[in-house]
């Protein structure tokens, strides 16, 4: 039953302040888990409470988490860090249109968790099979999808897998497609505005306009335009920038993109160091020199170059084609 109509009237800023996050969409073959952990247990759920151990600490502003929770909220694909509104309250949100288990006398429609890897690289899976619509009164509808937390870096992924959507405006009860969003801390009980920028994508599914989100100027159009096709992955990877050293961080990097050479502009000749992630948060070998990076013996793609000094960092989206 839908017990609560899950829309926040969100905002954007006019003028973008440096982001926390930097949001990535990028293509994976879709896999199902294997030896999960049931969530459901059997049960037939529509808009439940579930409480699931993640297995290792993951952090999130500052703050150490070891639980997540499937909030009964009115939305089924709601998840939070905190167990309870309160005035910090995060939000993740692979889909906020109302999805249900389509069973009728048993569940059809499980919901179940694996922790993978060796410790320090642990991944949580989170998986959501042959999910219904509230909307979609022939439950003929369906889709899956996951939600990854990483303990190496603390990035967020969700991840989509095999659908079948005939009638979607139902399904997505009359917006354009899925509400994605992701709201690290938002004031639940109080204010009802933002402590922390959120994120959610519009539009294109493949390739999705990333709008960060505050206290400003009312958006309501905010959702994927159709449906997020198999095997995409929407990656919220964090920067750990200090919003108010931000900008005192003067190293810059040219060309970008780049074929092989990437060039270091370094006005204030700081001392830094300068690591390489892929999309997935893997630390790339690369070979640097004392104004230039080497990347002619990494792969084309999107990567991430983290410079840091000793009081300060910043993430540069970097691409080699």
């Amino acid at each position: 039953m839908k017990k609560l109509t899950f829309i926040f009237f969100i905002s954007i800023c006019s003028v973008l302040k440096a982001q926390d996050y930097t949001v990535t969409a990028f293509n994976e073959p879709y896999q199902y888990l294997v030896n999960a952990t049931s969530v459901n247990n059997g049960e037939i759920w529509d808009d439940p409470f579930y409480s699931i151990p993640i297995g290792f600490n993951f952090e999130l502003y500052g703050q150490i988490f070891s639980t997540i929770y499937i909030t009964d909220i009115g939305s089924g694909g709601a998840l939070s860090f905190h167990s309870n509104p309160q005035t910090n309250y995060s939000f993740l949100s692979p889909i906020a249109q109302d999805i249900i288990d389509k069973g009728i006398n048993q569940s059809v429609s499980p919901i179940s968790y694996v922790v993978e890897g060796p410790v320090g690289n642990r991944i949580f899976k989170l998986e959501y099979k042959n999910v219904g619509f509230w909307s979609d009164f022939t439950l003929a509808d369906y889709m899956d999808f996951q939600i990854w937390l990483y303990e190496s870096d603390n990035s967020i992924e969700y991840r989509y897998g095999p659908n079948s959507i005939n009638n979607p405006s139902a399904a997505y009860e009359e917006e354009t497609g899925p509400v994605v969003f992701f709201y690290p801390s938002f004031d639940v009980l109080s204010s009802g505005s933002f402590i922390e920028d959120g994120y959610y994508l519009k539009d294109d599914p493949v390739n999705p306009t990333v709008i960060v989100a505050d206290d400003n100027t009312p958006e309501p159009e905010n959702a994927i335009v159709g449906t997020i096709p198999e095997g995409t992955v929407y990656r919220f990877y964090p920067e750990y920038l200090s919003v108010s050293n931000h900008n005192a961080l003067a190293i810059k990097i040219y060309p970008n993109p780049t074929k092989n050479i990437v060039y270091i502009q370094n006005p204030k000749q700081e001392i830094f160091t300068a690591s390489l992630y892929d999309a997935l948060g893997n630390k790339i070998k690369m070979n640097i020199q004392e104004n230039q990076i080497d990347l002619s013996s990494v792969a084309v793609g999107t990567y991430f170059l983290k410079l840091k000094t000793s009081n300060n960092s910043k993430t540069i989206k970097l691409i080699k084609k």
